[in-house]
């Protein structure tokens, strides 16, 4: 399937960025996808209520006995709850039936994440990933298959293998092409709808707005700069290391929120960002040595060792647009944050976050233009 160029899709009042409103607007791309393959999951009209845990633990049993047949004839007391932490936008829980060992996991939805995040989207990209079975929906949230293992933290990567298996497990994503989305890379369409949802001022006197004119001019300045760079695929969006489940033997990809067709370099450069964590450790970000290790296991399993594929080639086009694409992971995860500071209920510093990315977004930008 070959990528459509994204501009047609631009709704026309977020066409002239300087001119974007700034007033809530849900995100949604249903020009992008066929949503009858959603229609095909069951769903069931019920909010499950996380204001204490007894109505939570209400919920989620009503929840497993309607949607997962394995938990079909489970009482409350026969079905034990172990709640993650690892969610920064959402409330997970792994869910075992006692009486069976049968494992799911409940994902409930942050609060107004709707102002960030295609649901329908997500689910799609869900259902196209051969490992993952979704089970079902309610109204915020969704209950699908549990993958055994933990998550991955900085000090795993300096083991080899799992250094290996998490550069095989983003290609093998890449490599994923759902019949049902369209081919469209969809980084400066999103980044529209988050520049008007972006607030111009908090409740919290403590939070200060990020100035808007320099949002957009700078918007306009990676598009031009960045479009027509790297190659369209299946992109996570959010490569964290809390994002990959590592086994006994595998390293897997898991939480599909931001999924979308997006440029390669875009999703690569986010995970070596993320190798830095939340407290923005730029120290920990790959050298160009380890960056060139990583692809080329990367480009391996991307491509089909019967291509003639010259992988060299193509590491070094990829090195220099990450230094590009750069630019656009630390822009639109200081924008995600600004909006997370308005929205969220998680006890996190979004407002500092957001400053500190878009710090480091000048600097990359300085360094590029030689200044």
């Amino acid at each position: 399937m070959s990528a459509e160029t994204y501009e047609k899709y631009i709704e026309e009042d977020e066409k002239d960025i300087m001119n974007i409103k700034s007033r809530p607007k849900k995100i949604s791309y249903p020009d992008l996808y066929d949503i009858k393959e959603n229609e095909k999951i069951p769903k069931v009209f019920v909010v499950i209520l996380t204001d204490t845990n007894e109505n939570f633990v209400k919920g989620l049993t009503y929840i497993l006995k309607k949607l997962v047949p394995e938990f079909k004839d489970a009482s409350q007391s026969d079905i034990s709850f172990v709640h993650f932490t690892e969610g920064i936008t959402n409330k997970i829980v792994c869910a075992t039936n006692m009486q069976n060992n049968f494992r799911v996991n409940v994902r409930t939805f942050g609060s107004y994440t709707e102002y960030l995040i295609d649901r329908d989207m997500e689910l799609l990209i869900m259902n196209s990933v051969p490992k993952v079975k979704v089970y079902g929906t309610f109204v915020n949230g969704l209950v699908y298959s549990y993958i055994p293992g933990r998550t991955l933290c900085i000090g795993d990567l300096i083991d080899l293998n799992t250094f290996s298996k998490t550069a095989i497990s983003i290609a093998n994503m890449h490599k994923l092409n759902p019949p049902s989305i369209k081919k469209v890379p969809l980084l400066f369409i999103t980044l529209r709808k988050w520049v008007s949802n972006v607030p111009l001022e908090y409740l919290d006197p403590k939070k200060k707005a990020y100035d808007i004119k320099i949002i957009k001019q700078e918007l306009i300045f990676m598009e031009e700069n960045l479009k027509n760079r790297s190659d369209i695929v299946l992109c996570h969006n959010d490569l964290l290391l809390k994002n990959f489940i590592k086994s006994t033997n595998d390293v897997e990809v898991i939480d599909y929120e931001y999924s979308a067709y997006n440029y390669r370099a875009f999703d690569i450069v986010n995970h070596f960002n993320e190798w830095c964590g939340f407290d923005l450790n730029w120290d920990n970000f790959p050298n160009e040595d380890t960056q060139r290790r990583f692809l080329k296991v990367y480009f391996e399993t991307y491509y089909d060792s019967k291509e003639e594929i010259n992988i060299n080639e193509k590491i070094e086009t990829m090195l220099e647009d990450i230094k590009w694409f750069d630019l656009a992971s630390n822009f639109y995860w200081g924008v995600w944050s600004l909006i997370q500071a308005a929205l969220s209920i998680i006890d996190f510093n979004y407002n500092e976050y957001a400053n500190l990315r878009f710090k480091r977004y000048f600097v990359i930008k300085n360094r590029l233009l030689g200044k």
